[in-house]
């Protein structure tokens, strides 16, 4: 588990499994706290773990089909679906993908 910090606040927390032997990355969950969202947290907080396994090929993270707003922030963030199944809509991102373009960079 990893924890998004501003100074002694919790701001979020992501829970990461990666996978050395795939050389992939697969992201449980992402939560930010509701008082942070639309503040750019939650993409500085994918961009950490994207650089934080450097030797990772590819990401991968699943969301519920219901939740407009996260499957949104990850389509913004360059994932793309793989499929759709039992209620989720399950993501992946390759490391070509990854750029900082992707992550909201100028």
């Amino acid at each position: 588990m990893y924890q998004a910090m501003i100074g002694k606040d919790l701001v979020g927390t992501a829970i990461v499994f990666p996978d050395e032997t795939e050389k992939s990355v697969y992201i449980g969950r992402i939560f930010i706290d509701s008082v942070y969202h639309r503040k750019g947290y939650g993409i500085r907080l994918m961009d950490c773990i994207e650089k934080y396994f450097p030797w990772a090929a590819a990401f991968h993270l699943d969301t519920p089909c219901w939740n407009e707003r996260t499957n949104a922030f990850y389509k913004r963030l360059g994932y793309r679906t793989i499929k759709v199944e039992d209620g989720f809509v399950f993501y992946q991102k390759s490391k070509s993908e990854t750029t900082e373009e992707d992550i909201g960079h100028e």
